[in-house]
């Protein structure tokens, strides 16, 4: 479910974009001003922190090994680019102190 990251911040941006346009009749607001992209990430790393987290939160089947007698615990992984959905919720929040910092 880790692509679930990159839907998620699309559609965050999308709809922050849309808004803010629709909200002040200006077609080039969202490229001439921050704010609406910072909330944009701010909104998509929440959503998909607490997504993740409850995602990675599940508990796994476990196993038991005939041979050694011993457990052996099978769970899925969320992950995007080997970083587990819960962590890209706090890149993204950091990307909307970068957008702040940085634009």
């Amino acid at each position: 479910m880790g692509f679930l990251v990159v839907v998620i911040t699309f559609l965050a941006l999308l709809a922050g974009e849309l808004i803010s346009e629709s909200l002040t009749n200006d077609e080039n607001y969202y490229q001439e001003n921050k704010s609406p992209m910072v909330v944009a990430f701010f909104i998509a790393g929440i959503i998909i922190g607490l997504i993740g987290k409850g995602l990675n939160n599940k508990k796994g089947k476990v196993f038991i090994d005939k041979e050694t007698r011993q457990e052996v615990t099978f769970k899925t992984k969320h992950e995007l680019f080997f970083i587990p959905m819960e962590y890209w919720g706090y890149i993204l929040v950091g990307c909307s102190i970068l957008v702040v910092i940085l634009k």
